[in-house]
């Protein structure tokens, strides 16, 4: 169990890393401007801010493995329509912000779960130390 939480974790991570960068060159390669661009990047940004304590009331309540892997599995399909949209050379601006927005959100309800499971593969201390 731990080694399949460290793998998803580190592929959920790289995933959230990478998204940023791979929109930016997307709005440039459209031609556009820095406005356009930091639309863009805001529609990931804000709905994780807003939604984010939702998502940690959220994670309070339901199993944390579930939540963690319905909003990883949310956020890859996001991802993957970014990504079906940029290799066809669609690249419409409205569609990437509210693809990214979706992600933001995915990430606002994933994101509180992943402590109560690391918390949950991790063996306890036994012994005073």
């Amino acid at each position: 169990m731990m080694h399949r939480l460290l793998i998803g974790r580190c592929l959920s991570a790289l995933a959230t890393a990478l998204i940023p960068t791979t929109l930016t060159l997307a709005v440039l390669r459209v031609g556009g401007d820095g406005g356009e661009l930091g639309i863009v990047l805001a529609s990931e940004l804000v709905p994780l801010l807003v939604l984010l304590p939702v998502g940690g009331v959220l994670a309070d309540r339901v199993r944390p493995g579930r939540l963690a892997l319905a909003a990883d599995l949310v956020r890859c399909l996001s991802q993957a329509a970014i990504a079906v949209e940029l290799l066809l050379g669609m690249n419409r601006l409205l569609d990437l912000a509210l693809l990214s927005a979706v992600s933001g959100a995915a990430i606002a309800f994933g994101s509180p779960a992943v402590p109560r499971l690391v918390i949950a593969v991790v063996p306890g201390r036994t012994g005073c130390g």
